[in-house]
């Protein structure tokens, strides 16, 4: 249900994934919700660090994805087809 608000994203020369996380869970968004939609996807492997921190001057939410392995590569890569697929097929 709307509450009559609306909020625009100006990404015309690209927009971080985390930043944008941290953004709506400073809009929000709750950690417990996000954990739990991030748990219907068939992705393992990671873990999300959410805490507080003062970026000029201001209280914001940091967001942060820790993945089990480093980057020297036992980590699977996917295409957009791959994760549109799975976020389709997702609850």
């Amino acid at each position: 249900m709307s509450n009559g608000n609306t909020l625009y994203l100006e990404c015309r020369s690209g927009i971080s994934g985390d930043m944008t996380v941290a953004a709506l869970l400073d809009l929000g968004a709750t950690e417990e919700n996000l954990r739990a939609e991030l748990a219907k996807l068939p992705v393992d492997g990671y873990d999300i660090q959410i805490k507080k921190v003062v970026k000029s001057g201001l209280l914001v939410s940091d967001f942060d994805v820790i993945l089990e392995h480093s980057h020297t590569h036992p980590h699977v890569h996917r295409s957009w087809a791959d994760i549109e697929k799975m976020l389709l097929e997702s609850d």
